[in-house]
């Protein structure tokens, strides 16, 4: 899901708001003039995003039962690109 959801819109009587992990939400705040992202996990192409300055791009998601969860992002800005990890799950 690429954007955010007050929890209390979960209806906790339907199937698809049933989950073992709790909801993670991951949030990019962009403070230069212009930012492109295209952010990705294996099961999950979130898309290419143009942020302005200022803006945000989140989404939220339950991370898998086996901890292997993760999500990277790759920032564009002109022709410089940076690719990086953005959310790895840890198991304790």
């Amino acid at each position: 899901m690429s954007s955010a959801a007050d929890l209390e819109d979960i209806n906790p009587t339907t199937p698809s708001s049933i989950a073992i992990t709790p909801t993670t939400h991951v949030r990019i705040l962009n403070y230069l003039p212009t930012l492109t992202i295209h952010c990705q996990s294996k099961e999950d192409d979130l898309g290419v995003h143009n942020l302005t300055y200022r803006q945000v791009y989140e989404w939220e998601f339950h991370p898998n039962i086996w901890g292997t969860t993760l999500f990277y992002c790759e920032f564009r800005r002109g022709d410089k690109k940076v690719v990086g990890d953005v959310y790895r799950f840890w198991k304790c």
